[in-house]
């Protein structure tokens, strides 16, 4: 369920996008808008990395991003840096949730293979 979508705007996008493939609208270019400032020099740089969250993962760091008051980002970010500080002495606990989530993951896809074959 996506409580946070706006489907007005979204109905609205689909008919803006309609009406601009059919040639009934226009984009009109403002260069009178103003220039963004660019950030200082020796600013920090971020990267954009998309990475696939199975849908339960993703409520998961949602609900404790909320709890923590902080956004998912975030939350995701302190802990990928956590691990880069201690990535010569893996978290023993953290690496048997990770295998045991995979483990888990597999025998899902098993039963669901098996499910379907006896169908």
């Amino acid at each position: 369920m996506h409580d946070d979508l706006d489907h007005a705007q979204i109905a609205a996008d689909q008919e803006f996008a309609r009406a601009f493939a059919a040639g009934e609208v226009e984009l009109v270019y403002d260069d009178s808008a103003p220039v963004p400032e660019l950030p200082p020099v020796g600013a920090p740089v971020t990267v954009v990395r998309p990475v696939r969250l199975p849908h339960e993962v993703d409520a998961a760091v949602k609900r404790l991003a909320d709890q923590t008051g902080t956004t998912p980002s975030a939350l995701i970010r302190r802990w990928i840096e956590a691990a880069l500080v201690n990535e010569t002495t893996p978290d023993p606990v953290a690496e048997l949730r990770y295998l045991s989530a995979a483990v888990q993951r597999i025998a899902e896809t098993l039963d669901s293979d098996r499910t379907r074959n006896a169908a």
